[in-house]
């Protein structure tokens, strides 16, 4: 009876044991964990936030100067200015302005190819800092422009890793969808009388239309509307004409 006692006891104590590793080992997990949620992730989440709003901003410049584009594919004609590259709008007649949806996508390629370069990895000296994949999509509405990114990164501090992934949204107040439509419009005009230059017309827009030669057969075309603003500059749009 007495060595059954004693291995009664034996047992319960080992129970004992392996159930108190198991919670300091739950605890002082959790507290790994914690202590990265809690102080670096609100931080590095309201770091990629400001970054996803201004790389936005800045893909929305980009392609106003470019004629739609981040980057001018192969096919595309453009000329070249002091400023950047512009895409053709009207090409011996044709209509080449890129519709919304290409639009869309490039800003999609600018916010995925560029916001990893935007985090500053330096403002978190306590933890590694390893960077997912950028997926971006973008909407152009009437009067705005909005962005969804997802942006996963991986936070790592004393040997704890937390995940950080979550859907970054991005809205700007922009008349993008109009100016392209406007843009069009000059576009079917000039397309269909190429001397076109209606003073009526151009003066009665919402936007101010600035008409640029670069030579005698070549123009550019801006667009700037004074109600839409990135960072406290009026939105210019512009493309590139060539009549034969």
């Amino acid at each position: 009876m007495e060595k059954r006692g004693q291995a009664t006891l034996f047992v319960i104590v080992a129970i004992f044991i392996i159930v108190t590793v198991v919670v300091v080992f739950f605890i002082w997990g959790n507290k790994k964990v914690s202590d990265i949620s809690s102080i670096e992730s609100d931080d590095i989440n309201s770091e990629i936030q400001n970054c996803v709003d201004s790389t936005l901003v800045d893909a929305l410049r980009v392609i106003g100067l470019q004629g739609g584009y981040f980057i001018i594919p192969q096919e595309i004609n453009y000329i070249q200015t002091n400023i950047s590259k512009v895409a053709y709008g009207l090409y011996n007649s044709q209509n080449i302005l890129p519709p919304l949806d290409i639009i869309e996508n490039e800003i999609n390629s600018y916010v995925e190819s560029t916001l990893a370069l935007c985090l500053n990895e330096e403002n978190f000296p306590e933890v590694e800092i390893k960077e997912g994949e950028v997926n971006a999509k973008t909407t152009i509405k009437e009067d705005f422009v909005s962005s969804q990114t997802v942006f996963p990164v991986s936070v790592i501090k004393k040997g704890s890793t937390q995940v950080l992934q979550k859907d970054y949204f991005s809205s700007i107040d922009i008349d993008l969808m109009n100016i392209h439509k406007t843009s069009n419009e000059i576009i079917d005009k000039i397309d269909t009388n190429e001397e076109y230059f209606d003073l009526t017309y151009f003066t009665d827009l919402d936007y101010q239309v600035t008409i640029l030669p670069y030579d005698d057969h070549i123009f550019v075309y801006s667009l700037t509307d004074p109600e839409s603003e990135l960072e406290e500059i009026p939105y210019t749009f512009k493309f590139a004409v060539k009549i034969k």
